[in-house]
C-alpha cells in the first residue's frame, strides 16, 4: 500500500480523491450504495464535478467526525492497540484503488471503520449481518491496506450509544469487488450525461378562478368573462407532447387540475339551471368549457400512459441488445464453447423497473441491472478461459476424449475441471496401457506359433527328405544294377512312416534341400506338381516332397541314360 500524506478532509486530499476509484464509492460503483446512484457516480466521474453539500448534510458529517473522534479510545481499547487515521492507495489489474482509514494498528494488521449512530445500523451489528452498503466499502479498505481484518463500529461517541463488530473478507468478495469497478470503467468510458431539457415556460400549474353566477330571473352576478381568458391560456399552453420527467410532472399536474375545474364548471351550471332554467347562455359556456377540460385532461393522461410505457419498453429494449451484444462478444472469445449462465446471473429488468416513478430512477435502475449481470457474465468467463488455457497446455493431445467438453467445464471450479481430466486421461491412459500389453502379448504369442510351426515344418522336410533318400537307396540295394523304378521309389516312401500335415515349403527351399541343384516352377508344373501362388513365392505341400525328388531323380536318370542307349 503506498500511503497519503495528505490530511484527511483537507482540500489536497479532496483533489487526490479525485483521481483514484475510493472505497467510500465503492458501493455506488456496484448498485450497492443507499444514497448515490450509480448513474449519479457515472455522472460525477464523467464531468468531474460532485455534488453541492448542503448544511444539513454538512452538519451530519460534523457529527459524523466527531463521534469517531470521541469512539477512537474506546476502538483502541478494543483491539489492544493505538490507532492511527490514514489514507493509502493501491494499483490492482489497471484500477487505482484508494482508502481512507479512520484507524489502522501500526503493523496495518487491523483496520478501523466508524459510522455515526443509528438505531437501525446497530441491529445489523447487533445480527452481525450488514448491509452491502457497508461491507463492500470494508472490502475495499482491506483490500488496499492488506490488513485482516476490520473492527466496525457504530456510536454517538459514548459507550452507551455503541455496537461494535469484526468484519472479514475474502477472495470472492476482493474479485466481485475488482469486477465492479472494471465493468463500471467500462461504462464510464463510454458514457455520455443525458441531455437537459429545459421543461417548457408554461406558468405553475395553479388553481385557476371560480365562476361564479346568481340568478334571480335574471343574471345578478356572473364573472365569467373574466375568468374564461384564464382558461383559455390553459388550456393553450398544456403540455401533451411528453420528453423530460418535467413534462411528465406537468402533464399529470395539469390533467389533475383540469379534471378539478372541470367539475366545478358542471357544478356552477347545474347550479344556474337550479337557479333559473332560462339561462341557458351560462349553461352552455361552462358546459362546453367543462367538455374541453374534460378532453384536455384526457388527452395527457392518456399521453402520460401511453409515452411512460413506450420510454419503458425502448429502456428495456435498449438494455435487453446491450446484454445480447455483451455475451455475444464473451461467446467469440471461448468459442466453441458458449456461456451457460444461472438464472439468477441473468437479467431481469423487468423487475428492476418496478415502482419507478421517474426516468432518471428508471434508467439507473436498468443500468444498474445491466452492470450487474454483465459482472457476472465476464466472471464466468473468465472462469472458462482459465480452464480452457489450462486444458490446452494440459490436456491438448486427449481432446478426442472430451466430446462432452461444454457440459465438463460448466461444472465445479478449476480445481475440479482439472481432476476430472486429469482422471479421465490417466483411466485412458491405463486402458490403451492395457491394450497395448494384450497386442504385444498377442503378437508374440503369434510370433512364437509362426517359429514353431517353422520348426516343425522344417523337421518334417527334413525327415521326408531323409526317407526319400533312404527310400532310393533301399530301391537301389534291392537292383544294384539297374537304376531304381519311379514306383519302386514311392512304393519306398509309402511304405515309410505316414507324415500328417497341410505345412508347405517354397521352391527356393526346394532348392536349398536339393544342394545345389536347380529345378523351376515350369518343370514342377509339367511333373504334375502345381502351386500355390502368395504373393511372389510358390508353395509347394511338403507332403509331396517325395514324389518331387522321385520326379527329378527319373529325370536325371532319363538324361544321364540317353547318351547310352543312343550308342548302343
Amino acid at each position: 500500500m503506498d500511503l497519503i500524506t495528505a490530511p484527511q478532509g483537507s482540500s489536497e486530499w479532496r483533489a487526490i480523491r479525485q483521481n483514484y476509484d475510493t472505497a467510500s464509492e465503492a458501493a455506488a460503483a456496484l448498485g450497492k450504495h443507499k444514497y448515490m446512484t450509480r448513474t449519479a457516480l457515472l455522472e460525477q466521474k464523467r464531468t468531474g464535478i460532485s455534488r453541492e453539500i448542503d448544511s444539513a448534510t454538512q452538519s451530519l458529517f460534523n457529527s459524523g467526525h466527531a463521534a469517531e473522534a470521541a469512539a477512537r479510545p474506546h476502538a483502541e481499547a478494543i483491539v489492544g492497540s493505538e490507532l492511527f487515521p490514514i489514507t493509502g492507495s493501491r494499483e490492482i489489474e489497471g484500477l487505482k484503488l484508494l482508502a481512507s482509514f479512520d484507524g489502522m494498528t501500526m503493523d496495518g494488521e487491523i483496520i478501523f471503520e466508524h459510522k455515526l449512530y443509528s438505531a437501525s445500523l446497530a441491529a445489523q451489528v447487533e445480527s452481525g449481518v450488514l448491509e452491502p452498503h457497508y461491507t463492500i466499502q470494508m472490502d475495499q479498505q482491506l483490500l488496499v491496506s492488506g490488513a485482516s481484518k476490520c473492527l466496525f463500529m457504530t456510536s454517538d461517541g459514548t459507550k452507551e450509544k455503541m455496537a461494535w463488530m469484526w468484519y472479514e473478507s475474502n477472495i470472492a468478495k476482493f474479485t466481485a469487488l475488482i469486477a465492479g469497478w472494471q465493468q463500471f470503467k467500462n461504462d464510464l468510458a463510454a458514457y455520455a450525461p443525458a441531455e437537459v431539457i429545459e421543461p417548457p415556460k408554461a406558468a405553475p400549474v395553479s388553481d385557476l378562478p371560480a365562476v361564479t353566477v346568481q340568478v334571480r330571473g335574471e343574471l345578478t352576478l356572473c364573472n365569467l368573462s373574466d375568468v374564461t381568458p384564464h382558461f383559455d391560456r390553459f388550456l393553450a399552453g398544456a403540455v401533451t407532447e411528453l420528453k423530460t420527467d418535467d413534462d411528465f410532472a406537468l402533464a399529470e399536474a395539469q390533467a389533475k387540475k383540469g379534471r378539478e375545474v372541470a367539475k366545478r364548471c358542471e357544478l356552477t351550471a347545474k347550479a344556474v339551471v337550479d337557479q333559473m332554467a332560462s339561462v341557458a347562455e351560462v349553461t352552455r359556456q361552462l358546459e362546453d368549457y367543462a367538455a374541453k377540460f374534460n378532453a384536455l385532461a384526457l388527452k395527457q393522461e392518456k399521453a402520460v400512459t401511453q409515452q411512460k410505457e413506450a420510454r419503458k419498453a425502448a429502456a428495456k429494449l435498449e438494455r435487453d441488445q446491450a446484454y445480447a451484444d455483451h455475451i455475444a462478444s464473451l461467446n467469440d472469445e471461448i468459442a466453441p464453447l458458449r456461456l451457460v449462465l444461472a438464472d439468477a446471473d441473468k437479467p431481469n429488468f423487468v423487475e428492476a423497473m418496478k415502482n419507478q416513478r421517474t426516468l432518471a430512477s428508471l434508467y439507473n435502475k436498468l443500468d444498474t441491472e445491466l452492470a450487474r449481470v454483465k459482472i457476472a457474465a465476464d466472471a464466468t468467463a473468465a472462469q472458462i478461459r482459465a480452464k480452457l488455457n489450462w486444458f490446452n497446455a494440459n490436456a491438448s493431445e486427449h481432446k478426442f476424449l472430451f466430446s462432452d467438453l461444454q457440459s465438463l467445464i460448466n461444472r465445479g471450479d478449476l480445481e475440479f475441471f482439472q481432476l476430472a481430466t486429469k482422471n479421465r486421461i490417466a483411466d485412458h491412459e491405463a486402458a490403451e496401457q492395457k491394450r497395448l500389453e494384450a497386442e504385444r502379448a498377442r503378437i508374440q504369442a503369434e510370433e512364437e506359433a509362426k517359429a514353431a510351426a517353422k520348426v516343425r515344418a522344417e523337421q518334417e522336410t527334413a525327415a521326408l527328405a531323409q526317407r526319400a533318400a533312404e527310400a532310393y537307396q533301399r530301391a537301389a540295394v534291392a537292383q544294384p544294377v539297374a537304376i531304381p523304378s519311379e514306383q519302386a521309389t514311392l512304393q519306398a516312401v509309402a511304405s515309410a512312416a505316414p507324415v500328417t500335415t497341410d505345412a508347405t515349403i517354397k521352391l527356393g527351399q526346394i532348392n536349398d534341400l536339393l544342394g545345389g541343384l536347380k529345378v523351376d516352377a515350369e518343370f514342377l508344373e509339367r511333373k504334375g506338381f502345381h502351386a500355390r501362388q502368395q504373393q511372389n513365392a510358390k508353395l509347394y505341400r511338403v507332403a509331396d516332397l517325395p514324389a518331387i525328388y522321385t520326379a527329378i531323380i527319373h529325370h536325371v536318370q532319363a538324361v544321364a541314360a540317353a547318351p547310352y542307349q543312343a550308342a548302343a
